[in-house]
Parts: structure tokens; C-alpha cells; sequence
């Protein structure tokens, strides 16, 4: 007796004509030995009982709700405006980028931050770092603390301090870290309005 022909071309398993045939039952898996029942590949182990998938998470997402009519500064406009208050400080002798920026501190911004329309703004609150959470941030903290580590390092330290605004989502510097502050624009000062 002769065994039926294989159909020329594609097979199309929808179709009537090849529907599963109890004669011809489909071939095992390569790693399914004949005669044993059907089961997984080597290698696999089903989940335990009461596993669940966590999802993982969207690419790199803000970690914090801006408050509207802002938007997190970029990495680029970031660096430049550190690279700003270095010209702007050099200048002005130091004294007058530190009178000025005493002036701006109570609006959340530096004398860079204020002519490119960016200002810190503080986690906790969301609102506008105050005149005194920027004396923390800018002078304590960026001032001595990070200047400190630079000198102690020939300057990696603080070289790694400001380029940590590559490295995370909310684009924050060491000193934003250690302050829990970040940096948006705000091209209309919205955030002057809002209460503190």
C-alpha cells in the first residue's frame, strides 16, 4: 500500500484539507524521545507555585511629577550653565557672582540658572528651593564639601560630581543628591507664583 504524497509548497494547517488526521499525528519534538509522553524541552523548569512576573519598568522614567509649565532641565543646558557660573565667577572676581548670587538664592537660582530661565527646586515640597536650602546646596555643600573632595582628588571628585547628571533619571548632580534638590526650566516663572 502506498503512503499518502506530502502536499507540494506551503501547508496551510487552517485549511480543511490538512487538518490533524488521527493516521498521521504530528511528529514529536527533537528532544521528545519515541514512545514518551509529550512534555517540555530539557532545561525547563515550570514556575514555582505562586509566582508572579513583576513587569519590568519603562526606560529610565521620571522619577517625580513636575509641577506645571516646567520641564526637567537637560543634560546639556545643565553643563552649561555649571560651565556659566565658572565664566560668570571668574569675571566678576568672585565677588560679584557671589553678590549676585546671594541676590538670586531666595528664587531658587544661581546667576547662570537666572539667565537661562532655570531654577532647583526642592523634592519634599516641589516648590522653589528658599535662600536658605540654596546656602546649603551651593555654598556648603557644592562649595566646600565638593571643592574639598576635588582638591583632594586633583579634581576628579568634583569632575565626578557635576557629570553625575548623566547618570541618573532626575538629572541631578552630587549636590542635588545630598540636598534632595533638582533643576527644571521655568521660562515664564511660574514657580515665583506658587506659595511656598
Amino acid at each position: 500500500m502506498s503512503q499518502p504524497q506530502e502536499p507540494a509548497g506551503p501547508v496551510n494547517p487552517a485549511h480543511p484539507a490538512y487538518s490533524a488526521h488521527p493516521a498521521y499525528p504530528a511528529p514529536a519534538p527533537a528532544w521528545q524521545a519515541a514512545g514518551q509522553p509529550a512534555g517540555p524541552p530539557p532545561g525547563f523548569y515550570p514556575a514555582p507555585a505562586g509566582y508572579m512576573a513583576v513587569p519590568s519598568p519603562p526606560a529610565q522614567p521620571l522619577l517625580l511629577p513636575l509641577p506645571p509649565g516646567t520641564q526637567l532641565s537637560s543634560h546639556g543646558k545643565r553643563f552649561g550653565a555649571y560651565l556659566l557660573d565658572g565664566v560668570l565667577m571668574v569675571f566678576t572676581f568672585g565677588i560679584g557672582w557671589l553678590i549676585w548670587a546671594l541676590i538670586r538664592w531666595s528664587e531658587g537660582q544661581t546667576p547662570a540658572k537666572q539667565l537661562l530661565n532655570m531654577r532647583v527646586i526642592k523634592v519634599d515640597r516641589m516648590r522653589v528651593a528658599s535662600w536658605g536650602d540654596m546656602f546649603v546646596r551651593d555654598f556648603l555643600t557644592k562649595g566646600l564639601l565638593v571643592a574639598l573632595l576635588g582638591l583632594a582628588t586633583c579634581g576628579i571628585g568634583h569632575l565626578v560630581a557635576i557629570l553625575m547628571i548623566f547618570a541618573g533619571t532626575n538629572r541631578q548632580a552630587l549636590w542635588d543628591r545630598m540636598c534632595n534638590t533638582f533643576v527644571v526650566d521655568d521660562p515664564h516663572g511660574v514657580l515665583v507664583a506658587l506659595p511656598q
